[in-house]
């Protein structure tokens, strides 16, 4: 039985600083990949000598890795060899079996790396990638420079093996439901305001959205008739506020052109008496209620128009649509200083609600704390939920029952449901 003395316990000591600097290595490689396109907009645009240190390391990420490990492994390969020996004089001390040493070095060995080189640096690297790539990129940097030729070594066989097998260069492409989770998590990290994550959620669902669940129905359409006169149509501008507008020839349904508010200037000025509204109406730009938005904007891009009319699969007018409606989808609603639209809905009193009946069911449903209105339903709207639950117009004043809801009907405009009243039963 030999003794345990003094180089025993050194190796001990060797043995957790090749530990220390395993963590270190596995760490740094977490810490430097791990950095958000945010943190590294922080190191482009820090002054302090750690940012410019760091800002050489992510510049050159290949050989950033392949230095880190490189370290890594060879601290491992040394941590590995001297709890080897230290195993040895164990096994000399307790007069122990070769083969149980062995195995009591792989479980005791393994279990230490894992947990204390492994394990642990990364998940505090990843908790505060940007503190500790900092804290690194110095050490990092100076080792980059020693291990230089071992770098350019190990880079250029790495290169020639990839192009014997074939491998090319790709770039990171994720998927929309893995984009719109880092999205999620990056706003919960506080890397992202609230505002952006909602343009972003908007641009993901840009693609999927149809003309006829952004435009204004044809209820709602102001339109200009032939045979107007220009003064009913100057009053009408007046009114209504808007720069063009369709125009119908007979019915609703029949739309034959567009009128631009500028074009009646010379009219206005006296530069011409002789209005014939077949003059100044321009030709109407027509899209099927299914196209999707993002394809009508291009159209849109391309042709330089910002306004088109919706037809329904019968040929019908079902509505209109702008080159602002479809860029609302993503910036959220735009006001200028004409804009007079009211609110959609307003507070009466707790658990009473004056809603438009253009509302979206959604939109409802936000308000009232719940799936209150089903939405798998034929309809969008408020109004076309009333219309579905009662298979009729109803008239001003009636009350409606669904669940814990009652909704009573304010105002109709001739065949078209416009104001409605939700009260909450017993509050």
């Amino acid at each position: 039985m030999e003794e345990i003395g003094f180089y025993f316990w050194a190796k001990v000591l060797l043995f957790f600083i090749l530990l220390v600097f395993s963590a270190f290595f596995s760490g740094s490689e977490v810490a430097v990949f791990g950095l958000s396109p945010r943190d590294k907009d922080v190191i482009r645009e820090g002054k302090a000598g750690s940012d410019r240190r760091l800002r050489k390391l992510i510049d050159s990420p290949k050989r950033t890795l392949i230095t880190i490990l490189t370290g890594n492994n060879a601290v491992n390969i040394a941590a590995a060899s001297v709890a080897a020996l230290l195993t040895k004089d164990i096994c000399d001390f307790f007069e122990l079996n070769p083969s149980l040493g062995i195995v009591i070095e792989i479980v005791v060995v393994t279990g230490l790396i894992l947990i204390l080189s492994e394990i642990t640096p990364k998940i505090i690297a990843l908790r505060n990638p940007l503190l500790i790539s900092r804290k690194v990129a110095g050490f990092l940097i100076g080792l980059k420079f020693l291990l230089y030729p071992v770098v350019v070594f190990f880079s250029s066989i790495t290169e020639m093996f990839a192009k014997i097998l074939g491998v090319e260069r790709v770039r990171l492409t994720y998927s929309t439901d893995e984009l719109k989770t880092l999205v999620e998590v990056s706003e919960e990290r506080g890397q992202l305001e609230e505002s952006e994550k909602e343009m972003i959620t908007s641009i993901f669902e840009f693609g999927e959205t149809l003309v006829k669940e952004i435009m204004v129905p044809r209820t709602d359409m102001q339109m200009i008739g032939m045979g107007s006169s220009l003064k009913e149509i100057i009053d009408n501008i007046k009114e209504w506020g808007f720069s063009r507008y369709p125009v119908f020839q007979d019915n609703r349904d029949n739309i034959i052109g567009m009128l631009y508010a500028k074009d009646l200037l010379p009219y206005l000025r006296g530069v011409r008496e002789d209005f014939d509204l077949a003059e100044v109406e321009r030709q109407a730009y027509f899209v099927p209620e299914n196209k999707e938005i993002a394809e009508l904007l291009r159209e849109f891009q391309k042709n330089k128009i910002h306004l088109a009319v919706v037809i329904d699969e019968y040929g019908g007018t079902a509505g209109l649509v702008t080159l602002e409606d479809i860029l609302e989808e993503i910036v959220g609603e735009i006001q200028d200083e004409y804009d007079r639209e009211a609110p959609l809905y307003f507070r009466e009193s707790p658990g009473v609600i004056i809603a438009d009946a253009r509302m979206d069911i959604e939109d409802v449903n936000e308000i009232l704390g719940g799936e209150i209105i089903p939405t798998e339903g034929d309809f969008e709207t408020l109004g076309g939920f009333i219309y579905d639950l009662t298979g009729r117009i109803p008239s001003e004043n009636e009350g409606i029952e669904h669940g814990e809801y009652l909704f009573i009907i304010k105002e109709v405009d001739g065949q078209r449901l416009t104001s409605i009243r939700i009260e909450k039963k017993g509050v």
